[in-house]
């Protein structure tokens, strides 16, 4: 995987965690992969990626406010 899209799926998450907004993980996915097409990303290898990067992203949020 090329770390330029893991970058960018990293950045798509912050974005949605400072923002408070939501991501819309199929748009954004289908948008990256057509961005990082030369890597052969997947939308849907992407989505799961953005799924786990946006889970283990909210987790430690989520335990702060406990």
């Amino acid at each position: 995987m090329e770390s330029a899209l893991l970058d960018d799926i990293r950045k798509a998450v912050a974005e949605a965690i400072e923002t408070g907004g939501v991501l819309h993980v199929a748009p954004v996915a289908r948008r990256l992969a057509a961005r990082h097409e030369q890597t052969g990303a997947s939308p849907r290898r992407v989505a799961e990626l953005l799924l786990r990067a946006g889970i283990y992203a909210a987790v430690p949020l989520a335990l702060d406010k406990i």
